[in-house]
């Protein structure tokens, strides 16, 4: 076994983390469940006498009082079954809700490196089916496993005091049933990671093609995407039949030894009964209890192969929660700013050991200063400004605010105090009122109308019937590209960070709407630094300053206006007047 692979012991170890949280209730689950078979093992017995006290004895007081004390015992049974159901769906609803937990923090929270590669078909999948699969790993194969194991043993030391010899045949059996179950569990295990896996794709793709539906109708890739479902929806096909067929192979074997144990045991009772060695109430007991342990190796068996593919499910949780995570550096220093110089020197980044993305990227932004980040596309510009919000950590080189290292404060400082409006933007679905407050909780009604105005939104809002309480939408569908953009601007009013960053923030915006936005702007954050990331000249014209990036670096750094006549900006800006930002 591989050292990152989990078997049973390993499975139940990772789950007992959560148990040790609800100790009581799965005390009391499992406490249940064992008095319950207990009480089982034991009315069989008590069957027995009481049938043979009436019919070879004719003891009708005896009779009486033992038909009492087993009425008594299924009212028993009834009530523990209560008892320990309840304590089962109490462990089962805090169980799967702390795994969820877990999973949606560790996704919160991952690397940046390993969201970018990261299938949401698979999160979702260990959101849902995964978190409830493990719950049944645990409840179906641990408790219950533990508790047929036993039943086992005490129906064994039962039938061996009863008949040894069919004791006896019945425990040779046990072994034979129990290795053919554990080759079949292995190859059941191999089917259900295949099974987890496909799945997971499927997913993945589905909410890919479901957020891109208007695209592939207008691009007219219908036909093309049409045939990529039927090929994944066969995929899930094949590997659900495979995966059943395992399952059904395994269970038909056990189950022809359970009929073939169970005509051995006829053959002896009928031998017994030929020459009056066993009595009617003993019949019953060799036939309750042979039932009854032919269930046990029916369940257990299948038990195991289930579990074999429970721990698939396992393991990719396990896994999950091991992924990396971006460094909180909650024990370091918290960033003040004060002034918002930013100075950058030598910085080098790369994706998973690719060519560089940032290289040798040296730039000093003076504070207060407007200054417009420039480039073709893939030059670097976006991955620079994630650097400097710490989603990313570089591998060489220093960022530093105001005289302090970034990489020496911690990320809820640096964000808390630099505000990104970029093209992505998170729109949830809730009212504008709730979406625009993520930028300030506590903001009061001036505040917010305040913001709405300087990023031109109000007068849209006010139009609506409900106004600020206006249903969004998933994703923002009730609202067009620009209004998404000038809500995100809003909520960076609100913000009021001392560093600003646009990155292609009036992308979706008109060109008198945007002008206004950056007239409004360059007022309201006068004493701010401010980013722009753009690939229109009109959006840049307010900055002071001009960077050209390519290929990681930048090239050329100067004042708006002696800028103008750069050969790079005009490469840049190709096709655009930009003497006086007009197209």
């Amino acid at each position: 076994m591989k050292r990152n692979e989990l078997n049973y012991l390993s499975a139940y170890r990772f789950l007992s983390t959560y148990v040790r949280n609800f100790k009581v209730s799965f005390f009391c689950f499992a406490l249940g469940c064992m008095i319950d078979m207990l009480i089982s093992v034991i009315v069989p017995i008590i069957i027995g006498v009481w049938i043979d006290e009436i019919v070879y004895y004719h003891d009708i007081k005896s009779y009486i009082r033992i038909g009492t004390l087993i009425a008594f015992l299924q009212v028993f049974s009834c009530a523990l079954c209560f008892f320990t159901y309840a304590h089962q769906q109490k462990l089962m609803s805090w169980f799967t809700y702390e795994i969820k937990m877990d999973v949606f923090k560790r996704w919160q929270n991952a690397d940046a490196n390993y969201l970018n590669s990261a299938s949401p078909g698979n999160v979702i999948s260990l959101l849902q089916d995964y978190a409830n699969e493990s719950l049944h790993f645990l409840i179906r194969n641990g408790v219950h496993f533990v508790n047929g194991i036993l039943k086992m043993i005490f129906i064994m030391v039962i039938l061996m005091h009863n008949n040894w010899q069919i004791g006896l045949y019945v425990l040779i059996a046990v072994p034979v049933s129990s290795y053919i179950t554990i080759k079949l569990g292995k190859h059941s295990k191999q089917c259900g990671s295949k099974q987890r896996e496909v799945y997971g794709s499927y997913i993945g793709w589905l909410c890919e093609m479901i957020s891109s539906l208007c695209d592939i109708r207008i691009i007219g890739a219908k036909d093309k995407v049409e045939k990529e479902f039927a090929k994944r929806n066969n995929d899930i096909f094949e590997s659900n039949i495979t995966t059943e067929v395992s399952k059904l192979n395994c269970k038909t074997i056990i189950e022809f030894i359970n009929q073939t144990v169970k005509l051995v045991i006829f053959v002896f009772i009928g031998l017994m009964a030929s020459n009056y060695n066993i009595t009617m109430g003993g019949v019953l007991l060799i036939l309750s209890y042979y039932s009854m342990f032919a269930d046990q190796i029916k369940q257990i068996g299948n038990t195991y192969v289930d579990g074999n593919r429970r721990i698939a499910y396992i393991q990719s949780i396990k896994s999950f929660l091991n992924t990396p995570t971006e460094n909180g550096r909650s024990d370091m220093q918290s960033l003040n700013i004060t002034g918002g110089e930013i100075e950058i020197k030598r910085l080098f980044f790369s994706y998973e050991s690719k060519a560089y993305a940032i290289n040798d990227l040296s730039l000093t932004i003076n504070a207060g200063e407007k200054i417009a980040i420039v480039g073709e596309n893939g030059s670097g510009k976006t991955t620079l400004m994630y650097v400097i919000l710490g989603l990313y950590n570089p591998e060489r080189g220093t960022i530093r605010i105001d005289g302090t290292n970034l990489s020496d404060c911690t990320l809820t400082s640096i964000r808390s105090q630099i505000g990104l409006v970029s093209q992505d933007i998170y729109i949830f679905n809730g009212t504008i009122r709730e979406n625009i407050l993520i930028g300030n909780t506590a903001a009061k009604l001036n505040d917010i109308i305040d913001a709405c105005v300087k990023a031109e939104i109000w007068d849209t809002i006010k139009s609506l019937p409900n106004g600020l309480e206006t249903l969004i939408g998933v994703n923002g569908i009730n609202l067009s590209g620009g209004q998404k953009q000038r809500i995100a601007i809003a909520r960076i009013y609100l913000k009021d960070p001392r560093i600003v960053i646009f990155d292609e923030a009036t992308s979706a915006i008109d060109d008198e709407t945007e002008n206004s936005i950056m007239n409004e702007w360059k007022k309201a954050l006068a004493n701010r630094t401010s980013i722009i990331i753009s690939h229109r000249f009109k959006s840049i014209m307010r900055c002071d300053s001009v960077a050209v990036m390519k290929n990681g670096g930048i090239i050329e750094h100067g004042p708006i206006d002696e800028m103008i006549q750069s050969t790079h900006l005009k490469k840049v800006f190709q096709g655009q007047d930009i003497s006086n930002g007009r197209t």
